[in-house]
């Protein structure tokens, strides 16, 4: 018996039915990005509320998509209307999920040409990236163009976009929406920050500066202790990147002078803690480690990172009755290392006029000592402390004072120095300096007398 017609009608209309194929799970997450991106970005256009995602993850994906317009596409102010649409595909498009070429990456591994940046876009692509394994990419990639032959490795830094395409990716993975990428001992910010800041991208480092000085502003309890901690970790990370291997400090010096003038505080306040912490490290790197940089800064840059302690030196002074015996060292430091004008008389005043900032010190070092320890930070911040006064004072013509000096530091650095009074009849310059580099511990976080 043949089927009816419009049975017959109907099974033609099923045959040429085929179930839709199976969608991995990362070409999902995928399309309901590009959804939820068009649908937030149509709703922003037509002024209606964007509708609320069940998938908070979704949000922030097409949240961080529009906001990677402003970093990676600039359309001019007169842009029409219906070009919105094509740029925020080509927005979209950007991200590494999308740009990630895989033919083009299996013809460079053809070639044994290995981009560690084409690793990191794979596995993004993929969902198999994390922060970890981006500070990988990242310093691999800066340890390819630094041992290859270009002669700038700097721009060479700048044309692999490789900080951009990983801000891409934090963002597109909601990292930026917490900051969860900035925690200790994490590497992820020291191997980004060069490349940002060869790139052209160190203002979006400031953008995060500015976005966790209101997120503490309006944060309390534990949440607020976390957020000021990353705040810490991210000024500290910018800084450090303007000194290492510089061969001055101006750069750090211009850094911290920003900071002043973009989040400028009362003079008769405190710095924010995030900014002393990172004078402080300046601070270190220009006294005790000043022989790492060996071109003088700019007077001008120099007095202006000066005045962040003094002031600050200045206010306390006023507020306490009984300063620390270690207060105002590292002013008085910085004021032997003045690119022009050095001056001792700080630092003859801490250490030549009073024997407190000894008796603390030999208190302190003596609950340190033990077998095989090395010098504590308190004693090479004396150490450097000394040999630079003495030596700006020998310089200067003053050498009763440089021989008073050597004589009140001998009872206490004397078995640091390697040496006796009686051993250094004279002031040698060369001696000094080699004495000056020798155990310099580089960690500035730990504070003397602290």
């Amino acid at each position: 018996m043949k089927p009816s017609r419009p049975l017959a009608l109907i099974k033609n209309i099923f045959g040429a039915y085929h179930q839709p194929l199976r969608v991995e799970n990362n070409e999902e997450k995928l399309y309901k990005i590009i959804t939820g991106s068009f649908r937030k970005q149509l709703d922003q256009q037509l002024g209606l509320q964007a509708e609320q995602s069940r998938d908070s993850q979704q949000v922030k994906a097409a949240k961080s998509f529009q906001e990677t317009s402003n970093l990676t596409l600039s359309s001019p102010t007169d842009a029409p209307r219906a070009g919105l649409g094509s740029e925020h595909l080509r927005t979209i498009l950007s991200n590494p999920l999308f740009s990630y070429d895989a033919s083009k990456a299996k013809g460079l591994r053809v070639q044994g040409v290995k981009d560690p940046m084409d690793i990191f876009e794979e596995a993004a692509a993929k969902g198999l990236m994390n922060t970890l394994r981006a500070a990988g990419c990242l310093k691999a990639k800066h340890r390819q163009i630094m041992q290859s032959s270009a002669m700038d490795p700097i721009t060479v830094m700048a044309s692999s976009s490789a900080g951009q395409r990983v801000v891409e990716w934090l963002r597109s993975n909601g990292f930026e929406e917490n900051f969860k990428f900035i925690r200790p001992n994490s590497p992820l910010l020291k191997q980004l920050m060069p490349f940002l800041i060869a790139e052209g991208m160190e203002n979006m480092v400031w953008v995060w500066l500015d976005k966790l000085s209101q997120a503490c502003n309006e944060s309390s309890g534990k949440l607020q202790k976390i957020q000021q901690k990353q705040r810490v970790l991210l000024f500290e990370s910018l800084v450090e990147s303007k000194y290492e291997g510089a061969m001055s400090m101006n750069n750090a010096y211009a850094c911290m002078a920003q900071a002043k003038e973009t989040f400028p505080w009362p003079k008769e306040e405190e710095p924010p803690f995030y900014i002393l912490s990172a004078w402080k490290k300046v601070a270190w790197e220009s006294t005790v480690l000043a022989w790492k940089h060996v071109k003088k800064s700019s007077p001008n840059l120099f007095e202006l990172f000066y005045s962040i302690g003094q002031d600050n030196f200045e206010r306390q002074k006023l507020q306490l009755k009984q300063p620390a015996d270690h207060y105002g060292i590292e002013v008085a430091h910085l004021a032997l290392h003045h690119p022009t004008e050095p001056n001792a008389e700080q630092a003859v005043k801490l250490l030549l006029d009073s024997n407190r900032i000894w008796i603390s010190w030999a208190k302190q070092n003596k609950l340190m000592q033990g077998p095989g320890t090395s010098p504590g930070k308190g004693t090479l911040r004396l150490r450097a402390l000394g040999l630079d006064t003495v030596k700006v004072c020998a310089s200067q013509g003053q050498i009763e004072r440089a021989r008073n000096l050597l004589d009140k530091m001998a009872p206490f650095l004397g078995q640091d120095f390697r040496m006796s009074i009686d051993d250094v009849p004279d002031f040698d310059e060369e001696t000094l300096v080699e004495n000056n580099m020798e155990f310099l511990y580089p960690d500035p976080s730990i504070n003397f007398g602290r």
